[in-house]
């Protein structure tokens, strides 16, 4: 089987959950015996983002695993090879370019990994919120992602819930899940001399900020009054510069940083205060992975199968999230024995070996999913793409330079 993997970001796997999964889901791909290609749609903004060396260094470590990258357009790579699948990561990339699979390869299958149901979350933050502006962007995204899924042959969702969600609004849409993958960090744990708590995550995401300015103001003043040397370490890239309150005490604003395993190997606590959101956190899974005791809500633990008490604690108001971190920084022994649970559930069902063991199965859903039946007007279609492209190449960017 040969599967082209579209994706308007990079496999960011040092950086972010997102491009974690995918990176080791196109791995996993290839150990399971199929062909991988991945192709960066949009490469100027991950250059001018990141820079050609690193643009370089993620290329070179898909290649490493067998992905072949793709330097072409989408209809380029259409018209050079034949796919069995192709996949788009986000339901806006199928929303844009899904015609153009259907047009140059009616034969592969159409598949969506929705990463997240985004119109959840924005649903939950407006519930936060309670803006007209945020319910209304909820409503529009809904409507569009709904109706790109029901155009796809296939829809990837990372929890069970979703499933449901989608299979109830969309009777008889194909899905199969694939949730967050984790490694699983062998360092030592070694605390620091001060009760230290840590949130890790970045702040182009809008529950993070959110979450963040939660804690300062109504849980952090809370744990620092009856832990005072208490401090709060905050790792994430792009924090706005209102993020922490004048003369918040005990906190740390340390942006991103090349690695987050010596913070997770000497933090007390981490935390995931996330008041709205979809999907899988990879915060949760990363500091279950590392063995770190978690205080999260209901939102941040969503998908990882835990037990509040027992392998994390799942609060959600602020009076009861200071009380279980108060309680954490004050006993060694449930601190231990939360962390040591909550990485049991990670290794069980959200390491990469858990994850491998579904990857003949995932195959066996793409070939189920192929269209057995030629589109409609498919010249037509062919047609009018290679106008649309005829148009961009040589007429649009004049008018757009004019």
């Amino acid at each position: 089987m040969r599967v082209l993997i579209v994706s308007w970001e990079l496999p960011t796997f040092d950086r972010t959950s997102g491009g974690l999964r995918l990176f080791t889901l196109m791995s996993l791909l290839v150990e399971g015996g199929a062909a991988c290609d991945f192709l960066l749609a949009a490469p100027n903004r991950e250059l001018r983002r990141y820079g050609d060396a690193e643009v370089d260094r993620y290329a070179d470590e898909m290649g490493r695993v067998g992905v072949a990258v793709r330097a072409a357009t989408l209809p380029e790579v259409l018209r050079q090879h034949r796919y069995d699948a192709v996949v788009f990561e986000f339901y806006s990339g199928a929303e844009q370019l899904g015609h153009v699979v259907r047009a140059l390869q009616p034969q592969a299958a159409l598949v969506i990994d929705s990463v997240d149901l985004t119109y959840l979350r924005w649903a939950a933050m407006a519930e936060v919120t309670r803006k007209a502006e945020d319910l209304q962007r909820a409503q529009d995204v809904r409507r569009r992602e709904l109706a790109t899924y029901r155009r796809s042959d296939l829809v990837l969702t990372l929890t069970a819930d979703e499933s449901t969600e989608l299979r109830r609004h969309i009777p008889g849409v194909a899905v199969f899940e694939v949730p967050n993958i984790h490694p699983m960090p062998e360092f030592a744990r070694s605390e620091a001399s001060q009760p230290t708590v840590l949130f890790i995550g970045s702040f182009t995401h809008e529950p993070n900020v959110d979450a963040v300015q939660w804690v300062a103001s109504d849980i952090w003043p809370r744990v620092v009054a009856v832990h005072p040397s208490a401090r709060l370490q905050i790792i994430g890239q792009r924090a706005p510069k209102d993020l922490l309150p004048a003369g918040s005490v005990g906190t740390e604003l340390l942006g991103h940083v090349p690695s987050t395993a010596p913070y997770l190997a000497s933090a007390w606590v981490s935390i995931a205060p996330l008041r709205f959101g979809a999907g899988m956190k990879g915060k949760v899974g990363e500091a279950l992975a590392a063995g770190l005791p978690l205080v999260t809500t209901t939102f941040g633990a969503q998908g990882y199968r835990l037990e509040s008490g027992q392998s994390a604690f799942v609060v959600d108001a602020p009076e009861d999230y200071a009380a279980a971190l108060i309680e954490l920084l004050a006993s060694p022994d449930l601190r231990q024995r939360m962390g040591q649970a909550g990485r049991r559930v990670v290794a069980e069902h959200f390491s990469r070996e858990s994850v491998a063991a579904r990857i003949p199965s995932l195959l066996e859903a793409i070939r189920a999913a192929k269209p057995t039946r030629r589109p409609p007007l498919l010249a037509l279609r062919r047609g009018l793409l290679r106008a649309s492209e005829v148009w961009a190449k040589h007429v649009a960017w004049r008018l757009r330079r004019a």
